[in-house]
């Protein structure tokens, strides 16, 4: 445990340190020699799984994280998934246990928000946040393809991705994501789980779901899952989760997610770094 705080703490350093000068061209072997949020890995017990995940956040616009970050990702998502999620301001990619050094070099240096380990049990749902509070947000969401937009005006919101995990076969695990949002009086925010390692809603709080953008992703141990805005997701569900806030409305932020089961933890990509135990 004490690895995984000392992680953590490297983390937050760097995002209040901001987002370091790009220093040319690195391989990825060169990049994971550094520090890696997501190179420390922790053995549990074979029932559970593990999530890691971390928020990359840069101002809008910012050319990666728009365009660079998509151009080589896989496609999961059956293409009428992808199509509305699409409509919707919104895309997810795969990268293999090999990413771009670049991925790797923005979540090394760049500015990143709530990097968590969470452990799960099978098809226990977490909530990941992803926005808020933000005072006042206007946005459409489209339930299919053609459909008339329903249009949403939230004070108060906090934006979440329902992210619940199963096994699945060769040792996957599927991640089921569904877009959830909080608003109205504050009678207390989106809080930590007891335990530290999750969120969990506030009942007193109204509640938006929106199950038709359900989607489920199949990762293995040393894949990485990015999901994000897409080019112009102004007005739409994309730019309400990932653009903007009341702190800086000129930053976006891509989540990027691994995940494993206990006994298929993948390698540590830091050279000599011995698994911690529970």
């Amino acid at each position: 445990m004490a690895v995984c705080r000392s992680a953590l703490a490297a983390v937050l350093l760097t995002a209040v340190v901001g987002c370091l000068p790009f220093r040319g061209e690195r391989s990825a072997q060169d990049i994971v020699k550094n520090y890696n949020p997501f190179g420390l890995v922790t053995a549990v017990t074979k029932d559970k799984l593990v999530l890691r995940t971390v928020l990359l956040e840069q101002p809008t616009g910012d050319p990666y994280l728009t365009t660079g970050l998509w151009t080589s990702t896989l496609k999961p998502l059956p293409p009428e998934t992808a199509a509305l999620l699409a409509e919707n301001g919104l895309r997810v990619g795969v990268f293999p246990s090999n990413p771009p050094a670049e991925l790797l070099e923005r979540i090394n240096t760049g500015t990143t928000v709530r990097p968590n380990e969470t452990t799960v049990g099978i098809a226990e749902a977490k909530i990941l946040p992803i926005n808020g509070p933000v005072t006042q947000a206007a946005f459409q969401a489209v339930a299919d393809i053609g459909a008339e937009p329903n249009k949403l005006d939230l004070t108060n919101a906090q934006f979440a991705f329902n992210v619940t995990a199963n096994t699945a076969d060769n040792g996957k695990v599927r991640l089921t994501f569904e877009p959830r949002a909080q608003h109205g009086q504050r009678q207390g925010w989106l809080r930590p789980t007891l335990d530290g390692a999750g969120f969990s809603w506030l009942d007193q709080k109204e509640a938006e779901r929106f199950p038709k953008l359900t989607f489920d992703v199949m990762l293995s141990p040393g894949e990485f899952l990015v999901v994000g805005p897409t080019e112009r997701p102004a007005n739409k569900v994309g730019g309400a989760w990932f653009v903007g806030g009341d702190t800086d409305l000129s930053r976006m932020r891509v989540l990027v997610v691994r995940a494993w089961r206990g006994q298929n933890a993948p390698e540590s990509t830091v050279p000599g770094q011995k698994l911690a135990k529970k």
